[in-house]
């Protein structure tokens, strides 16, 4: 099962405390300087929409378990501090705000790049590529990101299709398709096997 959401991340629990909470119960000190990059990142460079992978409960038990003894800001399964913190997210997308001077591209790099990062940090695998769309206007374009020699790379922008007539249309809705199909298929064995193993291993740990 899928879940969007309209992604506009916040940090409630450092609101009026300048203090991170990074690292906090983890016995890790002070947080680092790339663990100072990735929470910037993740508060101020979002993407306005993203689409998920549904969890059940009993899933989201074994991922509170393996959580219980991290800071709150790494308790999250994505590059995101909000509401959908414990959703796996397949795919990202931009939009091109009126009268607006950010580059869509840009913000999609950033959000995705803070995604790796997020996968480093928790030493979770690297190698599966990360999927995002930017809307400008009538026309979609759409990018993919993946590791290449420890670093990230991003390809695009691709033709997706354009709202601007119905032929246009029919190629979002046929490609969305396929994203999605993707997302449950392949990116959810990727999540079980690499992430969720995860969750299991950290949640046996006494």
């Amino acid at each position: 099962m899928l879940r969007p959401g309209e992604r506009r991340p916040t940090d409630e629990s450092s609101q009026g405390n300048d203090e991170s909470s990074m690292g906090k119960g983890t016995g890790k000190g002070k947080e680092s300087e790339a663990d100072k990059t990735w929470k910037e990142l993740t508060t101020t460079r979002m993407v306005d929409f993203s689409l998920g992978l549904f969890l059940e409960e009993e899933i989201c038990d074994v991922i509170s378990k393996a959580f219980k003894n991290m800071g709150d800001y790494e308790q999250s399964l994505n590059q995101s501090m909000s509401y959908i913190r414990h959703t796996p997210l397949l795919l990202d997308l931009e939009l091109k705000k009126t009268n607006q001077a950010r580059d869509p591209q840009v913000q999609l790099a950033i959000w995705l790049a803070a995604a790796y990062m997020k996968r480093k940090h928790h030493e979770w695998d690297t190698s599966f590529p990360m999927p995002g769309l930017v809307v400008n206007g009538h026309d979609w374009k759409f990018y993919i990101a993946f590791e290449r020699e420890n670093g990230l790379i991003l390809i695009g922008p691709q033709p997706f299709g354009s709202t601007a007539d119905i032929a246009g249309t029919w190629e979002i809705l046929y490609r969305l398709n396929i994203l999605i199909r993707w997302g449950i298929g392949k990116y959810q064995e990727w999540f079980n096997k690499h992430i969720l193993g995860w969750a299991r291993e950290q949640g046996s740990e006494p």
